[in-house]
């Protein structure tokens, strides 16, 4: 961990899941709308290079998703009407969030056959 690829514009690893932590459990944001120090997009593809990243990656987002389904939890069973209960259902209604790491990325390979297949 730690080491820089070759490129002009790239973050070491600690630069990347540290940024990835902040936005995603200090600010309780969406891995989606992570930019910096780069984009969601950008640290899938890096992650399919590095196992190890990738690992802990997910870990974050392992935890982001526990600190939302929490809070979900909580607003819906104190009846706390800030806590935006559509978007909670949406997000739990998938199931993702509840589902392994091996699950998901099971559904996301076999959905890409599919649509290869088409």
């Amino acid at each position: 961990m730690g080491t820089k690829p070759v490129g002009s514009n790239t973050y070491t690893d600690k630069q990347i899941l540290d940024g990835l932590r902040v936005h995603m459990i200090d600010n309780k944001l969406s891995k989606y709308s992570f930019f910096k120090p780069m984009t969601w997009q950008g640290l899938v593809k890096r992650m399919k290079l590095d196992e190890e990243l990738a690992k802990k990656v997910h870990t974050i987002v392992n935890e982001h998703n526990a600190l939302w389904e929490k809070m979900g939890i909580k607003a819906l069973e104190e009846g706390d009407e800030s806590f935006n209960v559509p978007l909670f259902k949406m997000y739990a209604g998938s199931k993702k969030s509840f589902q392994s790491y091996e699950v998901n990325e099971l559904d996301e390979r076999l959905l890409a056959l599919e649509e290869g297949a088409k």
